[in-house]
Parts: structure tokens; sequence; C-alpha cells
């Protein structure tokens, strides 16, 4: 084992993460991952021992009890991944032999919770749009999310170039996982569109931007969302949310799950099948409801996942 410094070796190992097609999201995640770990084990290589690791998780939990932080800490799902983006760390240093093995093999995870879909009712995100006085940027954005499903992030990175409303699709270029996909638009999102570009220009760069042409960011599009729900007299509403209300809605109208997955930039088809769970418990609900039996958990509901 040699003497460098982990921060010496992040860099180029985020770099081959890059080369092998890893997105933006996804490096920004093992960066913030790396300054949590440097936080607990040093910057010198030489502490990444099996005994140091094997407390990983109990430190994570801990710093989670002391909310240090803030409200949200370190959850058992935060615990697991933050411990595969070191195990991943290690992998990579093992095979640039820097390290003899992976100090994280056989260190278990907490278990991560299956956590269902957050979606909103179709008629709260249809009410957003509604809203009057709503700029025809704002009504656009909401638009995307709503019927194209894409991610916060997927909508910060469109550029005009992404948008060809002559054959009614949008690309969406290097979501998470680093995949394209083509998303076609519906005629009320086509219309919402092609007001924003009217007013915005033909001009090549980000599609939706600030005030001083800048390109939107993620807070902004949280904030905006956030905003709009208040003046709709709604509860709370995140833009991840209308992503889920866009799948849930595919799912309940019977579109095959391979569609879903595609449409929503999913690597692995398990993370889609959840969508068809929920729908099912919702058939179950009703029919429990007709047959007069006692009705099902809120938890159940589409309208309770929100």
């Amino acid at each position: 084992m040699d003497s460098m410094r982990l921060s010496e070796l992040h860099p180029h190992f985020l770099r081959d993460l890059l080369a092998r097609g890893a997105s933006t999201l996804t490096i920004a995640a093992y960066k913030s991952d790396f300054a949590i770990l440097k936080t607990y084990a040093g910057d010198d290589l030489r502490n990444l021992t099996p005994e140091k690791m094997s407390g990983y998780a109990a430190w994570l939990a801990e710093r989670r009890a002391l909310k240090t932080r803030g409200a949200r800490g370190h959850s058992p799902r935060g615990i697991a991944r933050r411990m595969d983006s070191a195990s991943s760390f290690c992998k990579w240093m093992v095979r640039a032999r820097h390290i003899p093995s992976n100090p994280l093999d056989g260190i278990p995870r907490p278990k991560r919770p299956r956590r269902l879909p957050r979606a909103v009712p179709v008629e709260w995100a249809d009410a957003l749009l509604a809203l009057p006085d709503i700029s025809v940027r704002d009504q656009a954005i909401v638009g995307v999310l709503r019927y194209c499903g894409l991610r916060v992030t997927e909508v910060c990175n469109l550029d005009r170039e992404d948008l060809d409303l002559l054959t009614d699709r949008v690309m969406v270029r290097e979501g998470k996982g680093g995949m394209d996909r083509v998303i076609p638009l519906r005629p009320r999102v086509h219309a919402l569109l092609a007001a924003w570009v009217k007013e915005r220009g033909e001009d090549a760069g980000p599609l939706f931007t600030k005030a001083d042409g800048g390109r939107l960011h993620r807070k902004r599009i949280e904030v905006l969302v956030a905003r709009l729900a208040k003046r709709a007299g709604l509860p709370g509403i995140v833009p991840h949310q209308l992503r889920h209300t866009f799948a849930t809605e595919l799912a309940r109208k019977g579109v095959n799950l391979s569609v879903i997955q595609t449409f929503l930039g999913h690597a692995d088809p398990a993370t889609t099948q959840i969508y068809i769970e929920v729908t099912g418990r919702d058939l179950q609900a009703a029919m429990d409801m007709v047959e007069g039996r006692p009705e099902a958990p809120a938890s159940t509901t589409l309208q309770n996942l929100a």
C-alpha cells in the first residue's frame, strides 16, 4: 500500500467514471460521498483498513443521530449508498494497485427500505397549469415534468436543439446512467413548449433560462413548483413527484413495463416495476371497497403517496 493522499486519487477515479459514461449527476454524488468518507478516514490512503472501515456504517448512523448534516441526516438508504460509493472507489484503487484489497469487502450494508413513488394526483398536477397569471416559461417547465416524466436535472439540461416541434419529440441527452432517450410530445405539452419557444426565440442554448439568459438550475425549479403549489392551495409538491405522476398514469392505463422503463430512462426494470405494484394495490383497494370490505390502508392509494 502506498502513501498517496486520497484527495489526489479520487479525481482520477472520477475521470475514469466519466470515460465509462457516468452522468454529471452521478459524478456529483460521488464527490459528495467522498467528502464524507474523507471526514471519517482522513486523507491518508493507509487509513483505509478493514478495521477502520468496519466502523463506517456506525459512524454514519451516529452522525445521523447527532444531526451534524441537518434534519435529514443519514438514512439507512443513505448509509448504504455512501458505503457502496466508498467501495467502488476502493475497487478502482485495487485495480490501479494502490491498495491490495477492498477494505469494505464483507462489511454488511444497512437494508435499503423499499420506497413507494411519491406521486401526486393528476388533478393536482393539472391545477398547477391552470393557475391564472402563470408565465409561459413556467407553464412549459411544469408541462415537461408532468407530461414527459423527466427528472428535474434533465429539464435543466435541455437545450433548444433537443426540442423538435415538427416531429413532436424531445431528446433527453445523457440522463441518469448516461443514457440518451427520445420522448414523444403529447399535444398539450407541445402547445406549451411551442408558446415558450415563440417567446424565448429560436437561438441555440439552454431551453429554460433565467432573466439574464443563463441556464435554470435545479433549485430554481424546485422553488418554482413549491410556489405554484402554494398558490393553488395544495400541499408541498416537489418536481420529482410530477415524474412519478406521469409514470403512475402510464401504469394505470396498462402501458407495457418496458415502455415505461424507456420513458423514464431506468437502467434496471426492477426500478420501474414498483409503479406496477402501486397500481395493483390501488386496484385491490378499489375492489375491497366494492365488496364492502374494510378500506385498504391509506398509504396504498395514489392520493396518499403525495
